[in-house]
């Protein structure tokens, strides 16, 4: 006797509930989906790190993301050219003004 693949009555299978929670994370725009590969010894301790503290993979990462993120704000002057480059704010290029261009060339002229 064969058992039949199909969960019964309206049951879910794993994958057909993990396909709905991502769906849904998506859909509710706080959550972005990233999918890397990283080397072993990293990989057991994002385990260790996540068991120890009883929490998800996902929030070790987010976890340890944000203090480096925070520890490079908190160094930077809002005001310098580094704190806009950091968050990827290019300031525009210098423009040159017509104006005082030819105002600069009559009076070479002269």
């Amino acid at each position: 006797m064969t058992q039949s693949l199909t969960p019964p009555g309206n049951a879910r299978t794993a994958a057909q509930r993990q396909a709905d929670r991502r769906r849904r994370l998506q859909q509710e725009g706080d959550y972005q989906r990233i999918n890397l590969w990283i080397d072993v010894s990293a990989y057991f301790a994002l385990q260790r790190l996540a068991r120890r503290d009883a929490v998800t993979q996902a929030e070790v990462i987010a976890s340890l993301i944000k203090q480096a993120d925070q520890k490079i704000i908190d160094q930077l002057d809002e005001s310098a050219p580094e704190w806009n480059d950091y968050f990827g704010h290019r300031r525009p290029p210098a423009v040159h003004h017509k104006e005082s261009e030819t105002a600069e060339n009559s009076t070479q002229l002269d």
